[in-house]
């Protein structure tokens, strides 16, 4: 795996060989951080954890990252819980027991 330019977060995603599927990581440097059972909760893992440590947006995606914030966290126009928000949890659960490792 190469090192990333940055300790921003990203998504590694990996086929599992042989098998059908993907694998899919959070990671953060040469760090991974959580493994994503779907692209779909990898993506709302990684939105989350640059909003949940207050990471910059990469400028050339800014817009993008800004509008997959705001349709996964919570839905603004009718003011109520992202049908993602239990994989958000899930992340910040993840998130909290690394930094206890770590500790």
């Amino acid at each position: 795996m190469k090192k990333p330019p940055s300790t921003s977060p990203y998504l590694v995603i990996n086929k599992k060989g042989a098998l059908p599927g993907w694998q899919i990581f959070l990671a953060c440097g040469s760090q991974s951080i959580m493994e994503a059972t779907s692209i779909s909760c990898g993506v709302a893992s990684l939105i989350g954890a640059y909003y949940l440590f207050n990471f910059n947006y990469p400028p050339e995606a800014k817009g993008a990252y800004l509008f997959l914030q705001e349709y996964l966290l919570n839905d603004y126009a009718k003011n109520r819980p992202s049908k993602y928000a239990a994989a958000l949890v899930q992340y910040q659960t993840a998130a909290m027991k690394c930094d206890e490792l770590t500790l």
